[in-house]
């Protein structure tokens, strides 16, 4: 059995979409034999060893951020008697990248997750010292895996060496997340609280500004909404940070009284997604997000916005999905194309089902990364 150690920040139970999307593989991976543990930061007052789902997770106290969790991985390394075959990263900053070479010099290849654009806002001696920034920040790594063809031309502006990028679109659960029939969907509506005639327009995601919850709840009061038309947002909720204060403010202290329900994080998201009606990702910032891939193996039409990010691998605007624009105006458009014709939003979703079943089956990732796992065992 070959050993990974996925060392992320966050970790249950405080998860990220990249943390997540590998907890969902490691039953597949373990079926490929290869066995994760977890390091990761004790955010809270979880149990500093645990093993959940037969995967171990060790929790460090000592930790606050990813460049302690970088160094405190480095000492949990040299005082193991188990070492791993890969180290794998998740999310991490120029000041963990000396505790990374480390690593790397004890003889074990590393590996990081990059899911999301590098920053290339600025220009001049700023764009070019970010740019030195940013190759240092890489500069341990093996392979640097991104989720698509966008964040590998970023990544391709930093002058890396081409065979060192290794494109692996995510994967969904095609299982988990796939189509419902009316009869279903309704008594499932019923029994998440809601009436079989609610018409239900999903987002799945934390309520912050990378997120675009604002831009959202300003299309959903631009819209003539209907009375059993409801905006289901599933995801943290940060009740005191300003940025959600204002949209509660914007919703004049009472969500509900506009069909605007914040449900917190849930674990059955695929339950979501299958009384959905449509989805919508308004993200100014984003990979490639979970949240469109199981809509579309729910065969749920979606409405995204063209954030920084945008990957191809999600099909062709217009088929796969509808893509809309930042102004909240445009995208209530978008949402009430789909609310009001039927017959197109189901053409949309349907396409976006068979896209989802042919390129981005959780199977294809899965086998991508063990491939990869025995390229860099082999390469030792």
């Amino acid at each position: 059995m070959m050993k990974i150690w996925l060392i992320t920040e966050w970790y249950h139970p405080y998860f990220g979409g990249a943390p997540i999307r590998f907890k969902n593989y490691i039953p597949g991976f373990r079926n490929r034999g290869v066995e994760y543990e977890i390091l990761t930061v004790n955010k809270g007052k979880a149990k500093e060893f645990e093993i959940i789902d037969e995967t171990l997770i060790y929790r460090f106290s000592t930790c606050q951020n990813s460049t302690d969790l970088a160094k405190g991985s480095l000492e949990f390394l040299r005082n193991s008697k188990s070492k791993p075959d890969i180290i794998q990263v998740i999310s991490h900053t120029i000041h963990g990248v000396p505790y990374i070479w480390q690593m790397k010099k004890m003889g074990i290849p590393c590996i990081n997750i990059v899911t999301m654009n590098p920053s290339w806002r600025y220009k001049g001696i700023k764009r070019l010292k970010r740019c030195l920034h940013q190759r240092l920040r890489y500069s341990p790594f093996k392979y640097l895996v991104c989720s698509s063809q966008t964040v590998k031309n970023s990544l391709n502006k930093l002058t890396i060496p081409e065979d060192k990028i290794v494109v692996i679109p995510n994967g969904v659960d095609i299982d988990r997340f796939s189509p419902t029939n009316t009869q279903e969907k309704a008594a499932l509506k019923c029994s998440l609280g809601f009436s079989k005639e609610d018409r239900i327009v999903l987002f799945v995601g934390a309520t912050d500004p990378r997120k675009g919850t604002d831009i959202l709840t300003q299309a959903w009061l631009f819209r003539e909404r209907g009375k059993t038309e409801k905006l289901v947002i599933v995801g943290t909720l940060y009740p005191t940070t300003e940025f959600t204060q204002k949209i509660f403010q914007n919703l004049s202290g009472n969500p509900e009284y506009y069909n605007v329900f914040f449900l917190g994080k849930k674990d059955n998201v695929d339950e979501y997604m299958k009384i959905a009606d449509v989805v919508v990702l308004p993200s100014r910032k984003e990979g490639m997000g979970n949240i469109v891939m199981e809509a579309m193996a729910s065969s749920v039409p979606c409405v995204l916005t063209p954030y920084d990010g945008l990957p191809d691998e999600f099909g062709k605007p217009g088929r796969e999905y509808l893509l809309s624009d930042f102004d909240p105006h445009i995208l209530a458009q978008k949402i009430d194309t789909l609310i009001q014709d039927t017959v197109f939003a189901q053409s949309i979703g349907r396409n976006g089902y068979h896209w989802v079943k042919k390129h981005l089956d959780v199977n294809y990732a899965l086998d991508s990364y063990v491939n990869l796992y025995k390229q860099c065992v082999k390469a030792k």
